[in-house]
């Protein structure tokens, strides 16, 4: 328990901490990207295995109205219908086996796309982090930039100072103003 809650405290807690957990989950999020792409070029398989099915419920009811035709005697009738019964059911199969190779190709190169695309987040994530990072430190820069430039103007007015020393310390503080 004392591990798993020095776990939680340097994520919670550090820097550090939180950008790993940050990379964690974006990486998460980039196998998730990857999972939908692929299940969205699944989807008209899919949807297809469930309409082959749906048809093959029907056959039932065809086989029903054959029978009810081959009663009224109406046999040419029923004996198409039947048929049309049977190719319902024999297309059954080789649909559903094309959908399942179609789903199957729609995920064909799933590992390597996943690791592409957490190699990708990984690359920008530590982009981030470093722009982060040196924006800080530009930050904390400007700012000794500026106290050093209130500075040599607060001693630049202080009396007792030469006009000499004074255009000096104001030079200072223009060169450092210019460098910001």
């Amino acid at each position: 328990i004392a591990a798993l809650g020095s776990v939680i405290a340097f994520f919670k807690k550090t820097q550090d901490g939180a950008d790993q957990l940050e990379l964690v989950m974006a990486k998460v999020g980039a196998v998730i990207d990857v999972l939908i792409d692929r299940i969205a070029k699944a989807g008209p398989a899919i949807l297809n295995i469930f309409k082959t099915i749906g048809s093959a419920a029907a056959t039932p009811l065809k086989i029903i109205g054959a029978l009810s035709q081959a009663l009224r005697g109406d046999f040419s009738d029923a004996l198409e219908s039947l048929k049309d019964a049977g190719k319902d059911l024999a297309n059954v199969p080789s649909e559903i086996g094309k959908s399942f190779s179609e789903i199957g190709s729609a995920f064909d190169g799933f590992g390597k796309a996943v690791q592409e695309n957490i190699d990708l987040i990984t690359k920008l994530k530590e982009a981030e982090f470093e722009l982060r990072d040196i924006t800080g430190q530009l930050i904390v820069q400007r700012a000794k930039y500026r106290e050093e430039i209130a500075a040599l103007r607060l001693e630049a007015e202080q009396e007792g100072k030469s006009t000499r020393d004074r255009i000096t310390l104001l030079k200072e503080a223009n060169a450092l103003e210019e460098e910001l």
